[in-house]
C-alpha cells in the first residue's frame, strides 16, 4: 500500500468517509475501490433496495443494516421500499413494454416497469454519475421537491405536509460521503418545513 503523509502529518492513502472516500463513482453511476487507500471503517459499496427502479449504489459502514435506501429514494421516493409485483402478465402501461416484475407507486395501486417507475418518481433527476451540483438543482424542480409526483394512471399524488416529509427525511440514515447533495437538499428541506410552522 502507498503511503502518502499530507500536511499535520496526516495519511491521505487512509480513509476517514468524509474528505477522503476509499471508493469513487465512476460515470456510469456505479463505484469502485480507490486501490490505494486503506478503510477502516469497514465501508463497502451496497445497492439501494429500489435498485431496479432508481438504479443508485452508495457506500455504507460496516454498522449499517441492509437493505438500504439510497437517498434518492428516500428524499423523493416516499422513504420506503417499493412493493413489487412479480408475474405481471400485463405490459408497463408507460412504455408498452413486457416485464414480468413491476413495482407499485407509493401514492396508488398502480405499477410500472422499474426504469418507468423511476422516471414517474424521480423526474428529470440525473443519474448518480452526475456532479452533485447537477443532481443539487434538479433536485429543486418544485414538483420534484415537494414531493407532488402524480401517478400517469390516475394522477394520485402522495399528501405530505412539508413537516411531516421533513421529519420522514431526517429520520432516516444520514447521507454518505458519495451522497454529499443529499445534506444540500435535507438542509433546504428543513428551511421549507420550519416555514411553514410559522405561517
Amino acid at each position: 500500500m502507498v503511503r502518502t503523509r499530507g500536511s499535520g502529518d496526516i495519511d491521505v492513502a487512509e480513509c476517514d468517509g468524509l474528505a477522503r472516500p476509499c471508493h469513487r463513482r465512476r460515470r456510469d453511476g456505479g463505484l469502485v475501490r480507490v486501490s490505494y487507500r486503506g478503510c477502516h471503517r469497514g465501508c463497502r459499496p451496497v445497492r439501494c433496495a429500489n435498485y431496479a427502479v432508481c438504479g443508485v449504489e452508495f457506500v455504507v459502514t460496516s454498522a449499517e443494516p441492509d437493505p438500504a435506501l439510497c437517498q434518492r429514494c428516500i428524499c423523493f421516493g416516499g422513504g420506503r421500499v417499493l412493493a413489487r409485483v412479480d408475474r405481471v402478465v400485463d405490459p408497463c402501461p408507460i412504455c408498452l413494454e413486457a416485464a414480468p416484475t413491476q413495482y407499485r407507486l407509493p401514492q396508488c395501486s398502480h405499477h410500472f416497469c422499474g426504469p418507468c417507475a423511476g422516471r414517474v418518481l424521480f423526474r428529470d433527476l440525473p443519474r448518480s454519475g452526475a456532479s452533485d451540483s447537477a443532481i443539487l438543482s434538479a433536485a429543486l424542480d418544485p414538483v420534484l421537491f415537494t414531493g407532488h409526483q402524480t401517478c400517469p394512471m390516475c394522477r394520485a399524488t402522495t399528501p405530505q405536509t412539508p413537516w411531516s416529509r421533513h421529519r420522514a427525511v431526517s429520520a432516516a440514515r444520514e447521507p454518505g460521503p458519495d451522497e454529499a447533495w443529499a445534506a444540500g437538499v435535507r438542509l433546504i428541506m428543513e428551511e421549507c418545513a420550519a416555514g411553514a410552522l410559522s405561517v
